[in-house]
C-alpha cells in the first residue's frame, strides 16, 4: 500500500529504503481526482495515517476481525425500528430503544 500510495500518486520518494511522502501533495492529488468530495485536510491526513498504520500492522487495509461479540443489528431489529418510526415518526431515540430492546 505504501508503494501504491507514494509511487502511483507521485508524491513520495524513497530515501534509504524508507518512503517519505507529502501528505499535502497526496491531499491535493485526492482533490483533483475527487473534486466533489468534501473532506478537510486534517480528516484526510488522519484517515491516511490510520490506513497506513493498519496496513503496516496487518498487511491489509481490511477491517480487523471483531472481538467475538455478536452483532446487535439484525434484519428483524432493523425492520422493527422501521415499523416503529413509520407508525410514529416523532418517536424519541429513548422510546425507540425501549420498544425494540427485546427483539
Amino acid at each position: 500500500m505504501e508503494f501504491i500510495f507514494n509511487e502511483k500518486q507521485g508524491n513520495g520518494s524513497r530515501i534509504n529504503g524508507n518512503w517519505i511522502y507529502s501528505m499535502r501533495a497526496a491531499y491535493e492529488d485526492f482533490r483533483e481526482v475527487f473534486p466533489d468530495a468534501v473532506i478537510h485536510f486534517a480528516d484526510f491526513s488522519r484517515s491516511v495515517k490510520c490506513f497506513l498504520h493498519l496496513y503496516r500492522q496487518t498487511g491489509s487495509v481490511n477491517r480487523k476481525q471483531g472481538n467475538g461479540r455478536s452483532k446487535v443489528r439484525t434484519e428483524q431489529r432493523v425492520e422493527m425500528v422501521r415499523q416503529v418510526i413509520a407508525d410514529n415518526p416523532r418517536t424519541s431515540i429513548t422510546h425507540l430503544s425501549q420498544q425494540t430492546r427485546n427483539v
